[in-house]
């Protein structure tokens, strides 16, 4: 009864309680504000029509209006939330209005293309990926209503090694930005127009590369010389390691991934290690880590600078450098950005005497990217670093109350008995934070890449101690060595490291289980458990705990979520058909392949094509393919104008890979090539009941993208 009533003895009141509480974590309410800013800037992102910069005025005049009620109302509380949530909506507007990217509307015949090579990364053994800072297209056809500033194009390895800040002329036949593969799927469009990329294409013939003209941009110059020390480095370690465990060495240190196998890789991605070649927190953290303690450990050699020289505060200064160089050596990718901003901090913190881990230098790291950069909110790379990082620093910040005396170290404690605690202190920290962040990330990639590696902490338990330990201070070694020709032992110690890594890779992803495919979940499910882990991470009073009602209800709202009956690539070259088995029917296994495996992938399906294109309750020949989806709905999807008049009288569900105008007869639902170039994939969904006919509901690509600057909506007004 005390809990439920007040000094007056009337019922609590449960808002003075909610008050109650978020006063007594003050000193918490900072961290809230990347977390408020990131969700106006989702707002933003998630309107159907570009707002004007009147609406975006009037929209933060009146958030500044209501905070501002709100304060003389002495509710500061919500004037902060109100205020923060429409700077990132303000935020996000502004970002876009910067950009503006210009974008191909049409795909073009055969051009010439004239630009900078700004960036290139290795794709297979065959191909190489490059990014073009446009200079001229010629010629420009009428259809092609705005010149592209960047062009992501394909090269074949024959055509020599790219290399940023070369001027290059080649003929290419470029396509404009693809639509998601089904409606809500991911939007590689919204992406790479947040990156000035414009279109993409492929080149053919011989590449014109000019010399080094004199009005090359000065960060191409610095590209061009980065670029060269990338592949001198690539080259050293090849001269000692072979194979795999020297592709896997350059993917590390270069960010070069394209010479890895894809057998490996997936046994990677199975294993839960694909993070290890993806240049990002742990990398970065494990370099300047490296270089903060061999050069602390060198200074304090000498007791005169251990005694009088700030030898910690240069130690992190150095680590500061050396970060840099390795951002630059990395590729400098948009995700070891972020990392290398978060490793900073940390530094300059310890660089200013203040604690270096700390939820708040987190916020700060977030605050600084989403000021920059507040589209990276979307981006999976930005969701899961700091999701990690703020369940590990969560973790750290209750390790002190929870740690048993037994293992505390104790000056008394002989060599043997320290030796042990400290094994135990190791090993249970790389399994509970490889806990942590698997679980802290793991609504993210299922979202994401529809997939879980259930056995990831077994082979994290292997291979992150052998990259802190090994792998990357030795590599670093080995990197720093090479201009005296002694980089031998250090790359052959950091091979032995990674052979180990791969063949723990290769022995979990043979273990049954060791990943599981999880269907799609929509935004709503992720908001959800994102939410309601940022609820127990950043606050520390108990009520910290109710966080875990949203996690519940996320997985609640993850297994009611519809999934489609039948899906329609945007070109009509493939369909896939729920069947009775409760299983997706793919009408190919080898044209559109990219979205077929994502359709699977959404389903939770981890098939091949080949075995989904042969499932019972689906049959095709030369004219089409005919299904019997749920509810005993006939689909027929047709290649042929021949056999639309016998398909019309029969079928529930009509797909033409032909335009095709007038009535169709019996048939409930039409879906024309028109249709689908118009308006970009379908997907179908069937509501079954008992009595009558299942009802159709139909969602297309461009409804769910609305008409932003980045979807052909608005190119094409």
């Amino acid at each position: 009864m005390v809990f439920l009533l007040g000094k007056s003895g009337n019922l609590f009141q449960p808002g003075n309680m909610m008050r109650r509480l978020f006063q007594e974590e003050a000193d918490r309410h900072f961290l809230w504000a990347p977390v408020l800013i990131a969700a106006g800037v989702i707002i933003y992102f998630t309107l159907q029509s570009e707002p004007g910069w009147m609406a975006a005025f009037a929209s933060a005049s009146g958030a500044a209006l209501l905070a501002a009620i709100l304060v003389w109302r002495k509710r500061a509380g919500l004037a902060f939330v109100v205020a923060l949530v429409a700077f990132g909506f303000v935020l996000g507007k502004v970002r876009t209005e910067s950009l503006m990217t210009p974008v191909l509307h049409k795909d073009s015949r055969v051009v010439t293309v004239s630009g900078w090579v700004e960036s290139v990364e290795f794709k297979s053994a065959n191909r190489q990926r490059a990014v073009i800072r446009v200079t001229a297209l010629e010629p420009l056809p009428p259809e092609l209503t705005g010149l592209a500033g960047k062009l992501r194009i394909s090269f074949s390895r024959r055509d020599g090694d790219l290399h940023p800040g070369r001027l290059i002329t080649f003929r290419a036949r470029l396509f404009k930005p693809r639509r998601p593969v089904a409606p809500g799927a991911f939007d590689f469009a919204r992406r790479d127009w947040f990156r000035g990329i414009g279109g993409s294409g492929f080149a053919f013939g011989d590449v014109a590369v000019s010399d080094e003209p004199a009005d090359r941009p000065f960060d191409l110059a610095i590209g061009d010389y980065v670029a060269g020390l990338r592949n001198a480095i690539a080259s050293a370690v090849r001269t000692h390691l072979d194979g795999d465990v020297a592709a896997f060495a350059v993917a590390v240190l270069t960010g070069m991934r394209g010479e890895l196998p894809e057998a490996s890789v997936a046994n990677l991605r199975a294993a839960g290690l694909a993070h290890l070649l993806a240049i990002s927190g742990l990398h970065m953290g494990l370099v300047a880590i490296t270089i903060f303690g061999l050069m602390r450990s060198v200074l304090a050699l000498s007791s005169h600078a251990a005694l009088r020289w700030p030898i910690k505060k240069w130690s992190a200064l150095a680590a500061l450098l050396g970060g840099a160089v390795y951002l630059a050596l990395s590729g400098g990718a948009v995700s070891t950005q972020r990392a290398y901003v978060m490793i900073a901090i940390m530094f300059l913190a310890v660089i200013v005497e203040r604690p270096a881990i700390s939820m708040r230098n987190v916020a700060l790291a977030a605050l600084l990217i989403l000021l920059l950069r507040p589209e990276s909110v979307l981006n999976v790379s930005f969701q899961m670093s700091f999701l990690a990082v703020i369940g590990l620093v969560a973790l750290y910040e209750m390790r002190g109350a929870s740690k048993p005396r037994w293992i505390t170290l104790q000056a008394s404690d002989g060599w043997p008995w320290r030796t042990a605690k400290r094994s135990v202190l190791y090993i249970g920290g790389v399994v509970f934070t490889t806990l942590v962040a698997s679980l802290a990330t793991a609504p993210v990639a299922a979202y994401h890449f529809n997939r879980v590696a259930v056995l990831g902490v077994v082979a994290n338990l292997v291979a992150i101690p052998l990259m802190g330990i090994v792998i990357m201070p030795m590599a670093l070694v080995g990197v720093l060595l090479i201009p005296f020709g002694l980089e031998g032992v250090p790359f052959t110690v950091a091979g032995w490291g990674i052979s180990l890594v791969l063949e723990a890779a290769e022995a979990t992803a043979a273990l049954s289980g060791a990943m599981r495919h999880v269907s799609a979940m929509p935004p709503e499910a992720l908001l959800l458990f994102v939410f309601g882990g940022l609820w127990i991470c950043l606050w520390q009073r108990p009520w910290r705990w109710a966080g875990s009602c949203l996690l519940v209800l996320g997985v609640v709202v993850s297994a009611l979520t519809e999934r489609p009956d039948v899906l329609v690539e945007q070109e009509a070259k493939n369909i896939a058909v729920r069947v009775q088995g409760g299983q997706l029917a793919l009408s190919s296994s080898t044209s559109a392949r990219f979205a077929a495996e994502r359709w699977l992938a959404a389903d939770g399906d981890g098939a091949a094509l080949s075995e989904a294109s042969l499932r019972a309750g689906i049959t095709c020949d030369e004219e089409g393919c005919i299904a019997l989806g749920r509810g005993g709905m006939r689909i027929a999807f047709l290649n042929s104008p021949s056999a639309l008049r016998d398909e019309c009288d029969t079928a529930d569900i009509v797909v033409t890979a032909f335009s095709f105008r007038g009535s169709c007869g019996g048939a409930r639902f039409v879906v024309d090539r028109f249709a689908l170039y118009r308006y970009g994939a379908h997907a179908l969904y069937f509501k079954v009941g008992d009595a009558k006919a299942p009802e159709i509901r139909v969602e297309r690509v461009a409804d769910r993208r609305g008409n932003r600057p980045w979807t052909e909506a608005a190119g094409d007004q």
